[in-house]
């Protein structure tokens, strides 16, 4: 098994309400940077290696829950720590203080 397999597992497992608790948030917090930035679904689909755009907006929608790998992505791609992106905690406007809630 490799390293980041054994991550999406013990991530997986330290919820009892699964992996969609841990992070809730994240859906949200991606579509408010790429709405900071003037970046398209289909854009920012493709700049992080994805033929279309379905799986990032099912996951802007709360629908799917991402990989580890997919936040490490979009961490890099957005410069960014993980912790932001998957603190739960901290409302949107203190994370990202010109993104609103849309």
């Amino acid at each position: 098994m490799s390293p980041l397999e054994t991550l999406n597992q013990v991530t997986d497992s330290m919820s009892s309400q699964g992996p969609r608790q841990l992070v809730k948030g994240f859906g949200k917090k991606l579509r408010a940077l790429r709405l900071e930035r003037s970046i398209t679904l289909k854009d920012l689909a493709k700049a992080l290696g994805y033929r279309t755009h379905s799986h990032l907006s099912a996951i802007e929608s709360g629908a799917k829950v991402p990989t580890v790998e997919l936040v490490v992505r979009v961490s890099r791609f957005f410069n960014v720590s993980t912790d932001i992106l998957l603190n739960d905690d901290a409302p949107l406007n203190t994370i990202f203080p010109t993104a609103q809630s849309r």
